[in-house]
């Protein structure tokens, strides 16, 4: 009950940001403001070492999960859950501090090889499922948070070429996709292929304005069996059709990420593969 009514009050603090009126009545008279445009990625103040522990606190004490009550208790030793933390001894909050880097990195490998990798793609078919598999969890929630369940779509993602070498700007790279991407689109389903960067994992910035290719994509140059070959590099290609499917990468390191809408039964069964990516001589 606690929760509920916790829950309530932020949904009712959030509630009352937002306004309803005519847009006769809206500030100036009725005329609108000029629309803001972004920028470029928001930087991310992610907390570190012990503050990290601090937040974690706060969440846990929020919104307590039943099922996650035994390694709940087992926090208590480092002062999580227990109002603890202020009082550790300095030798524990060092402790802490390391086993946040150490923590943190090893969720980010597991990021870059979550679950079942096939062609240099990670394929997530535990994403929402994941029971007490809490590494599994944090791993596929730092890449994309929240993710539908496979029946719906599917997300794979790789950061390595096909010499398992990681992707950058520096280098031109090419994908051939197939013609049939097995997406169900007479009920809606469509794909694409995002471009991010590998550190903060935020869209690219880029001079043409164009952070994904797929199916929705206009004016693409597709091979005569009706597959589609993408070039992924910093600098622009000179070939017009490689220009014309031209996904513009950073001039750092970076990784793809497909989205696969309303897939078809092979794709989340594992029978269906993507292709292999290629750095260009």
């Amino acid at each position: 009950m606690l929760r509920t009514r916790k829950t309530k009050k932020k949904a009712r603090e959030l509630q009352s940001q937002f306004r309803l009126m005519p847009l006769s009545e809206y500030p100036n008279g009725g005329v609108q403001p000029e629309p803001k445009h972004a920028t470029g990625a928001p930087t991310v103040q992610f907390p570190q070492g012990i503050t990290w522990f601090e937040r974690l606190d706060k969440v846990l004490n929020e919104n307590p999960l039943a099922e996650d009550k035994p390694v709940l208790e087992s926090f208590e030793y480092i002062g999580i859950g227990n109002d603890g933390l202020a009082n550790l001894s300095d030798v524990r909050k060092h402790a802490l501090e390391n086993a946040f880097k150490d923590g943190f990195a090893i969720i980010l490998d597991a990021a870059m090889h979550s679950d079942t990798p096939v062609n240099g793609w990670n394929w997530e078919y535990k994403a929402g499922a994941y029971g007490a598999d809490y590494l599994q969890r944090a791993a596929i929630n730092m890449n994309s948070i929240g993710l539908n369940s496979p029946e719906r779509a599917m997300y794979p993602k790789r950061y390595v070429d096909s010499e398992s070498e990681l992707l950058h700007g520096e280098n031109s790279y090419t994908v051939t996709f197939p013609a049939d991407m097995q997406v169900n689109e007479e009920i809606g389903g469509f794909w694409s292929v995002t471009m991010y960067d590998a550190q903060d994992r935020f869209m690219v910035e880029n001079a043409i304005d164009r952070f994904k290719i797929g199916s929705m994509t206009e004016d693409l140059v597709y091979n005569k069996d009706g597959s589609l070959t993408i070039t992924i590099s910093h600098q622009e290609p000179t070939d017009a059709t490689a220009r014309a499917n031209w996904l513009p990468a950073p001039n750092d390191s970076f990784m793809l990420q497909v989205r696969l809408y309303e897939p078809k039964e092979s794709v989340y069964t594992g029978q269906f593969s993507l292709p292999e990516m290629y750095k260009n001589n």
